[in-house]
């Protein structure tokens, strides 16, 4: 991890609500890599992403590329509010890599398999690092507001755009950080909370 993302995450994670200053230096036309795929390359990071589509302010949790779609981090029904095992895990990250809770009998694997993104099985939903530094402009330079590249598909205008990172709150197991990619904010909320949702994988 390089002193830039380590610095980041070191203020973030004692602090309970940040407002972000958009990072500079970046250059996002050369930085990001639309692999045709529904997937786009970090080439600053190292990191794969979930491209997303959709943006009709509608949820099709039938698709889990539509960037409309909204999870929980954690499922209350286990009695334990701490378990990375919400829709966000089990849906969404389930169906990109390919893994399907209860199978109905004759099931055809293959058709999991086939839906892997990008042919990996391997996505995770990121840190609060990574999900921090994928803001690379202005939120307010784009209509709608939007902090990251043009070539991510966003949440439908009117949605705020909390999404789920990976990192629970140190102080609240029962907790866990969001970062708004349409406004300069971070916080830890609730795990039972629905937010957005965007996948990331470590290419080497």
């Amino acid at each position: 991890m390089n002193g830039r993302l380590l610095a980041t995450l070191v203020v973030l994670l004692s602090t309970p609500c940040l407002l972000l200053a958009a990072p500079g230096g970046n250059t996002p036309d050369t930085r990001f890599v639309d692999n045709g795929d529904g997937t786009i390359t970090d080439n600053q990071t190292g990191l794969m992403w979930h491209q997303k589509e959709g943006r009709d302010g509608i949820q099709d949790h039938g698709n889990p590329h539509d960037a409309d779609n909204r999870y929980t981090w954690t499922d209350t029904t286990d009695g334990d509010s701490t378990n990375p095992d919400g829709t966000a895990f089990t849906d969404y990250l389930g169906r990109l890599n390919g893994v399907i809770a209860d199978l109905p009998v004759n099931y055809d694997i293959s058709v999991a398999v086939s839906e892997q993104l990008g042919g990996y099985s391997d996505w995770r939903l990121p840190t609060l690092a990574e999900l921090v530094n994928l803001r690379v402009r202005d939120c307010n330079s784009s209509e709608p507001p939007s902090c990251i590249a043009p070539l991510f598909t966003a949440p439908a205008w009117g949605l705020p755009a909390t999404t789920w990172t990976s990192t629970s709150s140190s102080t609240d197991p029962g907790s866990a950080w969001f970062v708004s990619t349409s406004s300069e904010t971070a916080e830890s909320e609730g795990k039972t909370v629905h937010n957005f949702v965007r996948a990331v994988r470590n290419i080497q």
